[in-house]
Order: C-alpha cells, then structure tokens, then sequence
C-alpha cells in the first residue's frame, strides 16, 4: 500500500492544526465570548470588537465555516441561544467543525451548540424582498434505495430566477435571491442540514407546481426518518447491494449508506485495498475464493475494533463504506482518522493473507479524501 497522500489544495488543515485552533476557540470563549455575546443579544447592539474575534478564531479552526446564532427556542432547546458552527453543505470542511463540537462545553441555560442548522417548524424567511413561508412549500418524492430525489416548488420561485439566468454572478449585495439560494435556506431550516447533506440525492428547484406536488414538510420529513432508520450511521449499519454487467463481466458493489463525510466527519482518510482472487469466468470468486475474502474482511473489521478499544472511540478510527467486486479484484473502501494509525494495523492483516492467487499480491492507497469524493460513484 502506498503513504498517505495529501490533496493539492492547502486549504484542509491538518487535524492537529485544527484541534490547537479548536483549543484557542474555547479558551476565548470561556474567558470572554460567552458572556460577551450573550449581552450583546439581549441588549440588541452590536459588538464589533467581540464579533471581529469570533470571526479570526473561527477562521484558523479552518476556512469556509460560517457561524450563525438563534434563539433556542426556535430550536426546540431549552438553552437562551444556539450557537452553530457549520461547513454550510462544504463536506470536506464538516471534520473540523465536529472537532469543534466535540471539544463544546455541556449545553447550559444560556448557550447551546451545534455544527448544522437544525430543522425548525412553521418558519418564515426574509430574504431580499421575499417574505417566504414554509407552509407553502409542496414537494414531488422519488424514494431510492438509500436517497431522495426531491423536486421542490415554492410560489416565491415564480418571480425570482435561477443562477444560470443571471447575467453576472450574484454578490451578497444582491437585494434579490437567486431560486438555489432561497431553495437550499428553506431545505436546511425546513429539514435540517443533517438530513438534508445524508438523504437527499438529486435536487430540483422548479417555478410551477406539477401535479405530482402534493407532499409536505411533514410528508418529507417522515419519509427522512425512515432513511435515519434503516441506515444508522454508528453501528454495524445496513448494506445496499448493486449489480451490472460490463463488457460481459459482472459487478458486485455494495455500501454502508450514507456515503456522505457527515456520517462520520472525523474519517478523513480514503483507504482503498485491491484484492486479486481466483476467478470464475465471469470474474466472480470461486467458492473458495469467496470464502477467504469473506474471511479477511472479517479480519480488517475486527482489527478497527480492537485497534480503537486503546484509542478512542471506533466511528472516530475507521469503518469498511463499501465493497466492489469485479475482474477478479474485490476493492474494499475505508474511511480513516489520519493520525490514528489504523492504515499500518490494516497493512498487516493484509500482509498475512493467504488468499493471493500465486504470482498476485494486495495493492492499495490511502489518500486524504475529507469530502468523501472518492465513494461518490457508490451511491445506489
């Protein structure tokens, strides 16, 4: 196997880099920002100096995280405010924004926390001159086999346009959404952006309302749960089962849905082994064959099990997404925290395999992968 690779962009700070920002974050917090941005909001005056702060601190934790505040109320929370951190729909920046979380203090009467926009009840947005409310929002459903297609009207897009009709890119000065933008605020608020980042697939926004229109929040909603259901995201979870034919061969996938970096945010680290084995002739393993490679991924699973019980937490270690199976080769996908070391405890289980047709050997990659970009074409 080969050494971990990093992506070209320097923009995704190393996990260490990200837990001294997190630490630099709290301390500040403990000492003056809590109280600070409590007196702001209940004395309705800004505090430019307490938010100029905010702004730095949050920004060395990593880029393109946005904070936000609301009542808690809103929420469903007993604390007096909500603080959110999120990586706004940016899935290779969720990691730091958990290390963030997980570092947050106990919720108390004043300030809860979190790293996505939570889902709020009949809720009004001002956007613009738009005046938007949820009660009118009518959905068309397309349940998959672990995603949601969703077609989306609201009668505000009737008047606004979409990103593509503009004739130069909208600014945060624009007085008017575009449809995408007013699309994705009324998705996060109506559904939360958990649900909407794990279970919804395709997404289209669409200025008149079809026949096929009839579903509410509340019909979505439920539809969501059940996907939460299914597929839980710590756990042994559930497999989905997909399979083709190419070029006369067959092909075998099946994964752990969701594929998404915010199942588990901390896993940063794609680790793909290749496994050669004796064939049929369709490229399927022989009976034999089957067996040991069944046997192995028996062996790399428990090995993240007793690996994690010495350091920490095993969804925040590593975990098997996905398996494909074709030409004689069956790839298994991981997903690793970077500095856990767990890569040189799979390396060994592999290095003991016997299962290697004879002038064959294992081969593989580990790469820096945040975003999940690399099980993107697995999602059944």
């Amino acid at each position: 196997m080969t050494d971990p690779q990093g992506p070209d962009s320097p923009q995704y700070p190393h996990p260490l880099q990200q837990q001294q920002a997190v630490g630099a974050f709290w301390q500040w917090w403990r000492e003056k920002g809590a109280e600070s941005l409590a007196s702001m909001f209940r004395g309705q005056q800004r505090d430019e100096q307490t938010l100029h702060e905010l702004n730095a601190l949050t920004s060395q934790i990593a880029p393109h995280l946005v904070f936000e505040f609301a009542s808690g109320d809103s929420a469903g929370l007993d604390s007096e405010f909500l603080f959110i951190l999120t990586a706004e729909g940016v899935a290779q920046f969720r990691g730091p924004a958990r290390r963030w979380l997980l570092e947050a203090p106990d919720a108390d009467a004043t300030w809860a926390y979190s790293d996505v926009r939570l889902p709020q009840r009949d809720f009004g947005v001002l956007m613009g001159d738009e005046d938007v409310q949820s009660s009118d929002l009518r959905f068309s459903v397309d349940t998959g086999q672990s995603a949601i297609d969703l077609s989306v009207y609201h009668p505000a897009f009737e008047h606004l346009q979409f990103s593509h009709e503009l004739t130069s890119a909208p600014t945060p000065q624009d007085a008017q959404p575009t449809i995408e933008q007013l699309g994705f605020v009324l998705l996060d608020n109506a559904f939360g952006e958990r649900a909407v980042e794990l279970w919804l697939g395709q997404i289209r926004f669409l200025r008149e309302e079809g026949r096929a229109f009839s579903a509410t929040i509340d019909d979505v909603t439920g539809e969501l749960e059940q996907f939460d259901a299914q597929f839980p995201t710590e756990g042994d979870g559930r497999w989905v089962v997909f399979e083709n034919e190419i070029e006369g061969h067959v092909y075998v996938g099946r994964s752990r849905p969701p594929l998404r970096a915010l199942s588990a945010p901390l896993l940063d680290l794609h680790l793909r082994i290749d496994v050669p084995f004796e064939a049929t002739d369709n490229g399927m393993p022989t009976p034999e064959a089957q067996t040991k490679l069944y046997e192995l991924e028996d062996a790399l699973t428990e090995r993240i099990e007793s690996y994690a019980q010495h350091i920490g937490p095993v969804e925040q270690v590593a975990k098997l997404v996905a398996v494909e199976t074709m030409n004689g080769v069956r790839a298994f996908h991981f997903y690793a925290g970077g500095t856990t070391g767990v890569v040189e405890e799979l390396h060994k289980v592999c290095e003991g395999f016997d299962g290697v047709p004879a002038e064959q050997k294992i081969s593989g990659e580990a790469i820096v992968d945040p975003g999940w970009m690399r099980v993107e074409h697995l999602h059944f």
